[in-house]
């Protein structure tokens, strides 16, 4: 079966069942890059709705997702504004810093985020098949953190943060980043990759 129809399945239930709403990232509650255009799934919404359906406790969830049919993979995509973290007078020092990247609970996100989709896909009436559905779980999931400070990427795909300008704190910042989201664990049931972080122009590009 072809991940594509898989994907086109899963895309068209969502948003003829009200599960998925298209915006741009710019105009998302949560963002980090008000003059972003890409179009993505509101996840924070997909969840809200999941959780009201199931009578969930408060779950976790992405900010957003986006089905790339072309491409054949789903993206989950966090964003976190780096700046006004620094900004934040309450933030002092490094391990006022470091509890709250530690808050941020990348994993428990993307965890909670899989499991939100599952259940979607799991449903009796979205057209997919048993075989489809099984399939879904092997199609390949990235796990997108977006920031909005300069990033360079290096060769093995691990991300440093270019940040002279923003000086010591900055660069404690981008380093307990770099180390929370190097911490993601891959999930090969879900087929999760190795989760990626990009800064804005990075993201524009890759997305567009």
């Amino acid at each position: 079966m072809a991940i594509s129809q898989i994907l086109t399945k899963l895309f068209q239930f969502g948003i003829d069942k009200k599960y998925f709403v298209i915006l741009e990232v710019g105009k998302l509650d949560k963002n980090c890059y008000k003059k972003s255009k890409v179009e993505v799934i509101d996840f924070d919404r997909t969840k809200e709705l999941i959780v009201r359906e199931y009578q969930l406790d408060t779950i976790k969830s992405c900010d957003a997702l986006k089905i790339i049919i072309d491409r054949e993979c789903i993206d989950f995509i966090e964003m976190k504004s780096s700046i006004e973290i620094l900004k934040n007078p309450k933030i002092t020092n490094t391990k006022k810093l470091q509890l709250q990247v530690d808050k941020f609970d990348f994993i428990g996100k993307i965890r909670d985020s899989l499991s939100i989709l599952s259940l979607i896909v799991n449903k009796a009436n979205n057209n997919l098949n048993g075989r489809e559905k099984q399939e879904y779980y092997s199609i390949p999931k990235n796990y997108t953190i977006l920031t909005d400070i300069k990033i360079d990427n290096n060769p093995l795909e691990y991300l440093t943060f270019s940040l002279v300008y923003l000086g010591q704190m900055s660069t404690s910042l981008t380093d307990m980043l770099v180390k929370s989201v190097s911490k993601i664990p891959t999930d090969k049931y879900h087929n999760l990759q190795q989760p990626k972080l990009m800064d804005c122009k990075t993201f524009e590009d890759y997305y567009s």
